[in-house]
């Protein structure tokens, strides 16, 4: 995934953030696991469960790219 790419996946994450904070509640909840596992020395799962959702908005993204082609 290049830089453009990711950073339209972002923008792209952050548009439905706003629209519809609610549905990010979940999202929010995951902090405490967070923590608590980098406190205790363990790495945290928080990026391996988030991986199918950046790949999600990247999908996104291209889809986007290819429908400004003319």
């Amino acid at each position: 995934m290049d830089d453009v790419l990711m950073a339209e996946a972002f923008n792209l994450w952050m548009q439905d953030y706003t629209e519809n904070p609610a549905a990010f509640e979940a999202e929010f909840n995951t902090v405490g696991q967070f923590l608590t596992d980098l406190h205790a020395g363990r790495m945290p799962s928080y990026g391996e469960t988030q991986v199918e959702t950046l790949k999600r908005y990247a999908a996104r993204a291209v889809m986007n790219q290819l429908a400004a082609i003319p």
